[in-house]
């Protein structure tokens, strides 16, 4: 996890450029954001932040529903759907686009899936209903799909080749077995070809519905100008909210041995523990990312010493992934094969002797402070800024949540820690997951 957004790993459409954030003007830096949230005339959510340090605006949509609304077996249905709904149907439309120096980009998360665009201001209206156009008239044809099914197959071997992702994969597919967040967003080849083009029309139908969308605009123009343009060129989204009553994601089930092991060539082990988190909430939130730092974000954390002093682990990290039901503590490292079960004997010691120890008022002070940086650093920029603003309204906690963050933070206390690491840590809900060459 990345500072105060879930993480965003953008995967840009063949042919379009990425989606990166632009650089404030020189001499400039971001103005504090003051979150604004109206509701669009055709129902969908709307939430703007004054930034002038740039002529330039960043607009994230929210699609509710992401990975969790897939059903069993359809893995990559979400990810189909965004991504053919942002398709350019013919050239004209690219030129336009890329004469405009509008960047366009799409990604599927757990609880929503996100189309991202960006521009200069003074193209904002054009690059807006050059995006409508294409997000409200899709074009579901086999030749798309067929492309896209490959592209997708593509992005799943690349995270099944990388250990982290691989890794956080499969403890997703252990705890949530038969769920949409079980699934890899990519899907597989096999999930990929079961879904067909009337899967796709109807969770197109179901779910880009105005009262399912959350728009998050970052812009130096004014916000009532911002608000019209959006709500001219989306005037024609169908309203409403999701039509097809998706039932919630089960709770987390471990297997009967709390463990995953999986024999992989890979030059070294992955080695994880990984904790359910408890229900969504702006203070267990902030909870888990001040965890997440605590444990595992470079020198000084709790689990650095399995890395700097006992030699145990090329690298050594944590990750947060905050979901509508609650979420995924994972912390992990990868080490040789022959040090595996040794590196997974002091991972599990280093977390029973932090239940014994819980935390101190200085060593929370500085997992404060280190939050306050990386929540500055991570948001300075007008893109991911707007992602995160979006990401905290899809979840739940409120758009506006971003502006009173820094001082929840600052609110935190060791008591409060130490209860929610002791809650959390419960041995009884860890699972192992150990994937590698080694004998596992």
């Amino acid at each position: 996890m990345t500072g105060f957004a879930p993480p965003l790993r953008i995967l840009v459409l063949a042919g379009l450029p990425a989606l990166f954030a632009a650089a404030p003007a020189p001499g400039s830096s971001a103005s504090p954001a003051v979150i604004e949230r109206a509701v669009l005339a055709n129902g969908a959510t709307f939430l703007y932040a004054l930034d002038p340090s740039s002529r330039v605006t960043s607009v994230e949509i929210f699609v509710r529903g992401g990975k969790a609304a897939v059903p069993a077996g359809k893995e990559g249905l979400a990810s189909l759907t965004t991504r053919l709904a942002l398709e350019i149907t013919d050239g004209r439309k690219a030129q336009d686009m890329m004469a405009q120096a509008t960047r366009l980009g799409a990604a599927t998360l757990d609880d929503f899936s996100i189309i991202g665009l960006e521009c200069l201001s003074e193209n904002l209206e054009q690059a807006l209903s050059s995006a409508a156009g294409l997000v409200l008239d899709p074009l579901f044809t086999g030749p798309r799909i067929d492309g896209l099914r490959n592209f997708l197959s593509h992005q799943a071997r690349i995270e099944e080749d990388d250990a982290v992702g691989f890794g956080h994969l499969v403890a997703l597919q252990t705890l949530f077995a038969g769920t949409g967040y079980g699934g890899s967003a990519h899907g597989t080849r096999e999930t990929l070809k079961a879904v067909t083009k009337k899967d796709i029309q109807a969770f197109y139908e179901s779910r880009f519905r105005a009262g399912n969308l959350i728009f998050s605009v970052v812009s130096d123009l004014e916000r009532d100008r911002v608000r019209g343009l959006v709500e001219k060129a989306f005037a024609k989204l169908p309203p409403g909210d999701v039509t097809d009553g998706a039932p919630p994601a089960a709770p987390p089930s471990l297997p009967g041995n709390g463990e995953t092991r999986l024999p992989k060539e890979m030059r070294q082990n992955y080695v994880a523990l990984a904790f359910p988190l408890p229900p969504l909430a702006e203070k267990t939130y902030l909870l888990a990312l001040a965890f997440e730092n605590l444990l595992g974000k470079g020198p000084g954390s709790r689990l650095w010493p399995l890395r700097s002093e006992l030699r145990l682990a090329y690298t050594v990290n944590a990750r947060a992934t905050p979901m509508l039901n609650g979420g995924l503590l994972e912390a992990y490292l990868e080490t040789d094969g022959s040090k595996a079960e040794e590196a997974l004997a002091a991972l599990r010691a280093a977390f029973a002797r932090l239940v014994e120890e819980g935390i101190g008022d200085e060593e929370l002070k500085i997992t404060k402070a280190c939050l306050r940086i990386q929540f500055l650093r991570d948001n300075e920029m007008k893109t991911p800024r707007a992602r995160t603003i979006g990401a905290l309204e899809a979840l739940g906690l409120g758009g506006d949540f971003f502006d009173r963050l820094p001082e929840a933070v600052d609110a935190l206390t060791a008591e409060e820690m130490t209860a929610y690491l002791r809650a959390v840590l419960d041995p009884a809900k860890a699972l192992t997951v150990v994937i590698g060459p080694g004998k596992t």
